[in-house]
């Protein structure tokens, strides 16, 4: 919570801040999957999943 009320300092509005922080929750959310739940290797294998889908949807050239 203190990390994002942080974040919200830098905006001038409420409205402005929300805006702003709704999609990078999600996406923020999308690379952190709760790592204490999952062994090692399962978590390796979906965080490079998960990279290769952002890559997709992004169209970005895969990492050499």
């Amino acid at each position: 919570m203190r990390k994002r009320e942080r974040a919200l300092q830098r905006f001038k509005s409420p409205e402005h801040a929300q805006r702003f922080l709704e999609p990078c929750s999600a996406v923020g959310n999308h690379f952190r999957p709760r790592r204490h739940l999952l062994p090692a290797q399962q978590y390796r294998l979906i965080r490079t999943e998960r990279f290769q889908q952002w890559q997709e949807a992004a169209r970005l050239k895969p990492a050499a």
